[in-house]
């Protein structure tokens, strides 16, 4: 461990890294389900135009929803919390 880091942070890094792999891959198999969405579109019959493009979108849109709920997690999880530490006083007992 280096001065400026904490347990806490060489302890969060790996889940962290991980997490964030996840929601790229995530991301990427929307961008792919995108791609099939345009490259049905462009197609000239009508049952590969829209039902092709029918059978991608919901992919897509529902992988779109899931990475936007993870980044919103992982933000809520790994977002550094501003609030002072409590100053707890223990109380003695005599023997």
């Amino acid at each position: 461990m280096t001065a400026g880091t904490s347990l806490h942070s060489v302890s969060m890094a790996l889940p962290m890294r991980l997490n964030s792999l996840g929601e790229l891959i995530l991301i990427a198999l929307m961008l792919f389900f995108a791609f099939l969405v345009w490259r049905a579109f462009k197609s000239k019959r009508p049952l590969v135009k829209w039902g092709g493009a029918a059978l991608a979108a919901i992919p897509m849109l529902l992988l779109g929803l899931l990475s936007v709920v993870i980044v919103i997690g992982l933000f809520k999880i790994y977002a550094p919390l501003n609030a002072p530490v409590p100053a707890v006083k223990v109380a003695g007992t005599p023997q």
